[in-house]
């Protein structure tokens, strides 16, 4: 189960969101039609979550940026989708630009720690902007390089985390 969280606050406008809408869609689009994968695309802002599609279908491309955001309330909302799919390997990938406004950083940095110890969900970035703090052990900057670099590191961070679910 890979589900993708999409950051669509204010502080995502312009670059950002773009990049978050290209990366997203590229992530959906890749695992389209993979055999025993299943997962969910959201998208999230201070006070709703967004319920986008799945890798099938999905409406990644009309994201607008603006509101707040709320990380953590959104990531649990994510992780509760994944551990009702069933399956034994969950991922969330979220895509935001590391500013929470809504919860703060620590409670997002709990979070993840928590997911990941007692879920057994991975969770990961793909930040649209440099970090200034990091809550997420698994992470890519999608600002500081090329798509097709930002790409082939997440290509890379990908297959290292989810090498043993073959």
């Amino acid at each position: 189960y890979i589900g993708i969280l999409i950051d669509r606050s204010g502080s995502m406008s312009g670059d950002n969101i773009k990049r978050a809408r290209a990366f997203g869609a590229l992530v959906a689009e890749s695992a389209k039609g993979l055999r025993g994968l299943e997962g969910h695309v959201n998208a999230f802002d201070d006070d709703t979550f967004y319920a986008l599609g799945d890798f099938q279908r999905h409406a990644i491309s009309a994201l607008e940026a603006g509101g707040g955001n709320n990380d953590a309330g959104a990531l649990w909302r994510a992780a509760e989708l994944a551990m009702a799919s069933g399956k034994q390997h969950k991922m969330i990938l979220m895509i935001s630009d590391g500013l929470p406004s809504q919860c703060t950083f620590e409670s997002l940095a709990h979070l993840v720690q928590v997911l990941t110890r007692r879920h057994g969900i991975i969770c990961a970035q793909a930040a649209v902007a440099s970090l200034e703090k990091v809550a997420f052990p698994h992470y890519v900057d999608l600002s500081s390089h090329s798509q097709e670099e930002a790409v082939a590191r997440f290509g890379r961070l990908l297959m290292r985390l989810t090498q043993h679910w073959r």
